[in-house]
């Protein structure tokens, strides 16, 4: 068993702005299929993890990848507000629609009217694009490892299914108000499938079996005799595809390519699954079947089989999802571990009202030991206590729904604001104030004069406390496995 990760990560916009830098605009990610663009001229406008971008077939047929921004005042090409824009084909050239200045359908600057610069300068800045299996993968960042590198062993066990020939005969865009992790999680364990999916453990009952453990996946899984396919009976009239093996003809594959695409292979269609970040907590999933062109041209095609059998299986997949990220926001949830039993976790298992403990030369009295008439006064005051002069105050922070003993330790900075306004936001929705009074020291503390002034400055605000302490004579310390205490002398 595995411990999953802090639930922090599933809610907070923090983290989620931190995967989108560090993971979607990193690594390379599935955006779409080149049948999408099937003619020179053929374009797709899309959003990656906040960035808008434009896939184009250019006259040579090679797909290419820009940032759908003008180089002269940075309008949108292509409005990415309407979606009826969102494809469509280019004629000879992409022209901006408020300067009119037009580039080639490789991204060179053709016209610039009236203006004299040189062309070679401002070409549309261009994306890192690949293709494998008829699928496209973009990388924002620059980077040194290839697609194939990435992709690692699945295109080899996966080689005899004709992905590149594929064509879409069914799809389904799918919104789940759940974090993109837990949907790729769910989809990586089979221990939720007999409860969960009773019409697919019907066709695999090994599924079912052992709480679905000790699946191989690399040898297919074996469904029920008489089936060889997903479908609500299945069976279908749909030939396999040709050149597989025996196996792949009555067992079931599936891959999870890291990381927003999932496939899932039979016989003779193949699900797939991109998967589209949209905050901490939505994700949009483009959910299509792909069928061999043969296929689609009989005259009694018909994708409903595999499409009803999918869409049944898909809603009991995504309300279950959505289900564990409601349960995220109890004020028990912690950790838990592969199995669902909870873990024993570094974090509180509440959450816990911060408050400061009273200095040894401070009198009570003074520190507002009557509680506040107002919100406004209350913090006025709770500020101020923070900025007399006592010789020693000691702040105790408890874990707190923020988490403070995993998150401030790792928080860089740059990032402190974000943290702030994301703990802020909640406190607010749950008509909480006691704990914003600690941030408001752990602000003075790290703004003071000198902390992070040096070239070898810290970058996480505990390096800025540790330091600070350090030079003052204070003490910084991780109080048992709950709290994080801060001394600090003013």
């Amino acid at each position: 068993m595995e411990t999953t990760l802090h639930r922090d990560l599933y809610l907070e916009p923090l983290w989620f702005d931190r995967e989108r830098r560090n993971i979607f605009h990193r690594e390379w990610t599935c955006v779409a299929r080149t049948e999408e663009l099937p003619e020179p001229g053929s374009f797709r406008s899309l959003t990656l993890a906040g960035q808008h971008l434009l896939l184009v077939r250019g006259d040579d047929r090679t797909i290419r990848a820009f940032y759908n921004v003008c180089r002269h005042r940075g309008c949108q090409l292509i409005d990415s507000e309407d979606e009826t824009q969102n494809a469509g084909r280019f004629r000879k050239q992409i022209r901006c629609p408020y300067h009119s200045w037009t580039y080639q359908l490789d991204g060179e600057l053709k016209h610039a009217p009236h203006v004299d610069v040189d062309r070679s300068q401002y070409s549309l800045h261009p994306i890192d694009v690949d293709e494998w299996g008829g699928f496209l993968f973009v990388r924002l960042d620059k980077g040194d490892t290839s697609l194939l590198d990435t992709l690692g062993p699945i295109p080899a066990r996966v080689a005899r299914y004709p992905l590149h020939d594929l064509v879409c005969g069914w799809r389904h865009i799918y919104t789940v108000n759940a974090n993109w992790k837990v949907i790729l999680e769910n989809y990586n364990e089979c221990y939720h499938c007999g409860g969960v999916h009773p019409e697919l453990c019907n066709l695999v009952p090994a599924f079912r079996a052992n709480g679905g453990q000790g699946l191989i996946w690399e040898e297919g899984i074996a469904q029920r005799g008489g089936t060889n396919t997903f479908t609500m009976s299945g069976t279908t009239s749909r030939p396999p595809f040709p050149g597989l093996s025996d196996a792949e003809r009555e067992r079931h594959f599936g891959e999870l390519v890291y990381p927003n695409l999932m496939l899932s292979l039979s016989m003779d269609h193949a699900a797939i699954f991109i998967v589209w970040p949209q905050g901490p907590e939505k994700t949009l999933i483009d959910c299509r079947l792909l069928f061999h062109p043969d296929a689609l041209a009989a005259d009694d095609f018909d994708p409903s089989d595999a499409g009803d059998f999918w869409h049944i299986v898909n809603k009991q997949d995504w309300t279950i999802c959505e289900r564990v990220q409601r349960g995220m926001h109890a004020r028990l949830c912690t950790a838990t571990v592969a199995d669902g039993r909870p873990q024993a976790s570094t974090c509180a298992s509440m959450l816990p009202r911060l408050k400061p403990i009273p200095c040894k030369n401070n009198n009570p009295s003074s520190r507002g030991a009557q509680r506040p008439s107002s919100r406004g006064a209350q913090r006025r005051g709770d500020l101020a206590q923070h900025t007399a002069k006592p010789d020693l105050v000691t702040l105790t922070l408890p874990c707190d729904h923020s988490c403070h003993e995993c998150i401030i330790q790792r928080t860089p900075l740059a990032d402190v604001p974000v943290l702030i306004k994301s703990i802020a936001g909640r406190l607010r929705s749950s008509k909480r104030t006691l704990s914003m009074r600690a941030l408001f020291p752990i602000l003075v503390i790290a703004l003071l004069p000198g902390c992070a002034a040096s070239p070898a400055s810290p970058h996480t605000l505990q390096q800025v406390l540790d330091q600070h302490a350090a030079a003052h004579g204070g003490r910084t310390a991780i109080e048992g496995v709950e709290r994080l205490q801060i001394d600090h002398r003013h």
